[in-house]
């Protein structure tokens, strides 16, 4: 039983994706602009959606644990 109800797989999915179309993205477009758009944007939302997968699964690692003892 998934308690998130699969956020983490959507959000990993979602940035797995993201990064597809930078990786075509960056094969055109290599200019300053880009790095600094990838610095300054790309790289945290990177981090951030990263950091965010990992707190999805322990909270529904939290949950199930807590649904388990209190029955």
């Amino acid at each position: 039983m998934r308690f998130v109800s699969g956020g983490d797989g959507a959000l990993d999915q979602a940035l797995r994706d993201l990064l597809a179309e930078w990786a075509d993205c960056e094969a055109a477009w290599r200019d300053d602009a880009r790095r600094d758009f990838a610095e300054r944007h790309l790289d945290g939302i990177v981090d951030r959606a990263r950091e965010a997968v990992v707190a999805i699964k322990r909270l529904d690692a939290l949950l199930r644990e807590g649904i388990q003892r209190c029955s």
